[in-house]
Order: structure tokens, then C-alpha cells, then sequence
């Protein structure tokens, strides 16, 4: 290989290091940014209150020395389950009631997968129980 070559490969290589290096650090301030905004919306009423009364929170001081550490949401009063990175919680299952165009009834949503399974004889336990009912057939004729 020539040294040409060679020293295009070595630049190159460099480069996509670099970048990579960038863009590690730069996502990660980002996120701390995020996650500290996060914790600050929760903590205003608080910190109102502190600032009123002329002290600081936690927090604050943790910011000032340093270490401030990076907690999770915790779930909102008031709901149910846990939230998601924009502080929303949403049911388990879903509670919508959608119709079964096979059979016509009434299904929530988050049962549909299943009901179909049963209703269209597909699925686990549809095919269990018509292999079963298809011997317990066989053997009265």
C-alpha cells in the first residue's frame, strides 16, 4: 500500500472518530439538558416556595458542587401506571370498544387480537379446541 494511500485511510479514520466523538458528547448534553428541565418542572412548585422563603432545594445545591444525578418521571398524581419521556401516562389496555365484523359484538380494543383468535377458529387456543372438537366428532361417528 502506498503512503498516500495509506495516509487517506489514516485521515478518513480520523475523521469518523471525531465525528463520533462529537456527536457522543453533544447527544449526551443534550439529554442531561433534558432530564434537568424534566426534574425542574416537577420541582417548581417547591422551588417557589424555597425561593420565597429565602432557601435553596437539593437540587440546586447538587447543581452548584457538581453531581447532580439523573433520576427517572416518577408517575404523576392522579394516574394510573407509569408515564413516558413526555410525562404522559397511558392506560395498560386500551378501552376503546370497536365491533368484530366476523361476529358483530361488542370488543374493547386491547381484546380484539384475542377475541378475533377465538372468533375466526385461528390462533393457539382456537386450534386446540377445533382439533378437539374434531376428534370428539370422529369418535361418535
Amino acid at each position: 500500500m502506498s503512503d498516500g494511500k495509506l495516509q487517506g485511510l489514516m485521515e478518513a479514520l480520523w475523521e469518523e472518530v471525531q465525528d463520533m466523538v462529537i456527536l457522543d458528547v453533544a447527544q449526551g448534553v443534550h439529554r442531561a439538558q433534558r432530564w434537568k428541565r424534566h426534574s425542574e418542572d416537577a420541582n417548581s412548585s417547591q422551588c417557589k416556595s424555597l425561593k420565597q422563603e429565602g432557601g435553596s432545594t437539593a437540587g440546586q445545591q447538587q447543581r452548584q458542587q457538581g453531581n447532580l444525578q439523573i433520576t427517572p418521571l416518577a408517575p404523576q398524581r392522579g394516574t394510573k401506571g407509569p408515564v413516558d419521556v413526555f410525562g404522559q401516562s397511558h392506560p395498560a389496555k386500551a378501552t376503546e370498544v370497536v365491533t368484530c365484523r366476523n361476529c358483530n359484538r361488542q370488543v374493547q380494543a386491547g381484546m380484539f387480537a384475542p377475541h378475533l383468535e377465538k372468533c375466526m377458529g385461528k390462533g393457539r387456543a382456537a386450534g386446540r379446541a377445533a382439533s378437539k372438537r374434531i376428534q370428539a366428532q370422529t369418535r361418535l361417528d
